[in-house]
């Protein structure tokens, strides 16, 4: 796997390794939970590191694995335009989600695994305009 790739929301990662989830909140604030889990690793590591989970946050992009198409870059964009950064992540999210269950169908080719997956997300995504 490519460094630039391996890098990519590793202090997210380190957070959920300990079952830690990063929201963000206005003025760069950093709300994590569950609270129970937040251990003193954990806080050593927001100490040092908290700029490194707020861009992490700011610019985490869920589908950066997936093999889009510039036009289901813009039909996303388009159908998020306007909602908050805590709604645009949650329904991008469930766009991953959506892909990569439709593309496991067993047997298909690759470009097929692409197009099932992409079919699947952007129904779901075409329901949220109705």
């Amino acid at each position: 796997m490519p460094l630039h790739l391996l890098l990519m929301d590793f202090a997210l990662r380190y957070l959920a390794q300990y079952g830690v989830t990063a929201e963000l909140l206005p003025d760069n604030r950093v709300r994590l939970t569950p609270l129970s889990a937040v251990s003193d690793d954990v806080v050593r590591f927001m100490g040092a590191w908290k700029p490194q989970v707020v861009h992490e946050l700011i610019n985490h992009d869920p589908l950066h694995d997936l093999s889009l198409l510039p036009e289901d870059r813009q039909f996303i964009d388009a159908v998020l335009v306007g909602k908050g950064h805590q709604a645009r992540i949650a329904a991008l999210e469930e766009y991953r989600r959506r892909w990569i269950t439709g593309a496991a169908e067993y047997g298909l080719k690759s470009h097929e695994r692409d197009n099932a997956g992409r079919y699947a997300a952007n129904t779901w995504l075409r329901n949220l305009l109705h």
